[in-house]
This record gives structure tokens, C-alpha cells and sequence, in this order.
């Protein structure tokens, strides 16, 4: 069994303050920012081959069904994944006990010629540090030029978001912005078109996965998109953007033969450590 955990970081408290401003009460808006982490977790059924999960018995191997039929079966800290009454063609957010945004599960019986993982997997990587503020007219590029490479992790955020009142409110703010990448010299193209919005007192972090559709060089930009923090007499703003660093990732190919595996990347910060996993 191989466990590979990144725990996410949290945004620090902060509800409704009371500061004083000529008798009157301030209001501050609470800390609603999370930075977001993901879990790796690959683990080993068997060795040789298994029929698989009592739940997709009834349904064809690969098909929505199949897939959605088995995270019945799969339980963190002694909790289903799936409810059982879920329609497993259609489930809704409700008939899950987790977070499962952004989530991958990946099931292999354990044949010899099985696939190998594609969202679990390990990786080579090599996180390079950038460490500069992006502002709305000075985009930020890096080169990526191993040919090796075929994903690119890329960590951006603020040190503070959050907007001082005169009157004493603190309220949140809003970051838009875009990740771009353009290949062999040619336009760019944009990938993620996003924006941070909330308040934090302290570091937010945000990780977004690029996969390279072609072999580099590749340049990776990223652009804040709305204008920087307004300079007034009446408001001050904390919103300043940064690109702190990007991971290049050598996705392993392993199919792992002849072994049953179960591989999951879920969410981190809905967990305190890792979870305890069971399959019925």
C-alpha cells in the first residue's frame, strides 16, 4: 500500500470583530479562504487478477455506472464514498459523503497488460520558485524546456486578500486572473480563467494542474486579469497576486501488473490526516 498525502493549509479564523470607529460597532467579514491541497493515495487490492466491486457487478467495466457503482464499496474513516441508494448513473452532490471536487478514482482488476494510471500515479518532478507579484499590465512567463515534461503544476495566490474601511469595516476582495501557455514560440492560448474571492488575513494558495498537449519548449504565462489594489484615502486593500512557484511533473507510467489497485486524489483539507480506507 502507498500513501501520499499533501495537506491542505488553512485560512487562519476571523469572524465578526469589533473594532470602534467614532462609537460605531465595525463589521469584519469572516475568513472565508482556504488554500487548496489535494491526496494522493494508491491502494493495493491483491496480486492477480479480481473480479472487482460487489456494487458494479451488474454494469460493463468502464462505464459511467461501473465506476460511479464502486465508490459504494470504498469507505473513508469507516464512512461509504458513495451512498447506497445513489443513482449510479446520475448521482447529485448530496449522495456523496465527501467533498469529491476535482476528485479521480482509478480501479485496475489486476490484469497483466493492464492501463496504467493516469491522475494518481507517481510522478519525477522539479519545483522551480518564482516568487514575483503579477500585476494587471505585467504578465508573468516562465519557460519550460524538457522535453521530458508533460504536466506542469502551477501555485499562484496572495499573501492577504481583505479591504479596510474608513469606518472600520473589513470586507473581502477579488482577484481575477488567467493562466496561459504557448508552444514552440506560438500565441497564447488561455487554460484556466479564475478568480479568488473572499477574505483571508493570511496566505491563500491555489494549485492548478496544466497538462502539455505538445512536447516543449512551452511557456507558461500567468496574467492578473482586474486592476490592482485601488490606492484612496478611504478604503486600503490588501490584494496583491503571486506566482510562487511551478512543478515540473514526468508522469510515471506504471500499470503496476498483475496486482488489483484502488487509486484516489480527492480534496486534502476536508481531512486532518490521512484517511483510514476499507473496501467491502
Amino acid at each position: 500500500m502507498e500513501d501520499k498525502l499533501i495537506a491542505g493549509a488553512g485560512g487562519g479564523g476571523g469572524g465578526k470583530g469589533n473594532g470602534s470607529v467614532g462609537g460605531a460597532s465595525a463589521n469584519v467579514t469572516k475568513d472565508n479562504l482556504d488554500s487548496r491541497q489535494v491526496a494522493r493515495i494508491i491502494d493495493v487490492l491483491g496480486e492477480g487478477e479480481i473480479a472487482g466491486f460487489p456494487s458494479a457487478r451488474n454494469y460493463s467495466p468502464g462505464t459511467t455506472a461501473y465506476k460511479n457503482a464502486i465508490l459504494k464499496d470504498v469507505y473513508f474513516n469507516n464512512t461509504p464514498l458513495l451512498r447506497e441508494g445513489a443513482d449510479v448513473n446520475n448521482p447529485q452532490s448530496a449522495d456523496f459523503n465527501f467533498d469529491i471536487t476535482g476528485a479521480a478514482f482509478e480501479f485496475r482488476s489486476g490484469t497483466q497488460n493492464q492501463d496504467y494510471t493516469t491522475n494518481v500515479g507517481d510522478a519525477n518532478q522539479r519545483t522551480v520558485a518564482v516568487g514575483t507579484k503579477v500585476e494587471e499590465n505585467t504578465p508573468v512567463t516562465r519557460s519550460i524546456t524538457d522535453v521530458d515534461v508533460n504536466a506542469v503544476r502551477v501555485t499562484i495566490g496572495t499573501p492577504a486578500l481583505q479591504t479596510f474601511k474608513s469606518n472600520g469595516d473589513v470586507e473581502g476582495a477579488r482577484i481575477r486572473y488567467r493562466i496561459q501557455t504557448s508552444y514552440s514560440g506560438g500565441p497564447f492560448t488561455t487554460i484556466v480563467d479564475s478568480e479568488i474571492v473572499g477574505r483571508t488575513a493570511d496566505l491563500y494558495q491555489r494549485i492548478h494542474r496544466i497538462d502539455l498537449t505538445a512536447t516543449p519548449p512551452v511557456d507558461i504565462r500567468v496574467v492578473r486579469v482586474n486592476r490592482d489594489a485601488p490606492v484612496s484615502g478611504d478604503v486600503t486593500e490588501n490584494s496583491d497576486f503571486y506566482w510562487y512557484d511551478y512543478t515540473e511533473k514526468i508522469n510515471a507510467k506504471t500499470t503496476y501488473p498483475n496486482t488489483a489497485l484502488f487509486g484516489i486524489k480527492i480534496s486534502a483539507e476536508q481531512f486532518s490526516s490521512i484517511p483510514s480506507r476499507s473496501i467491502s
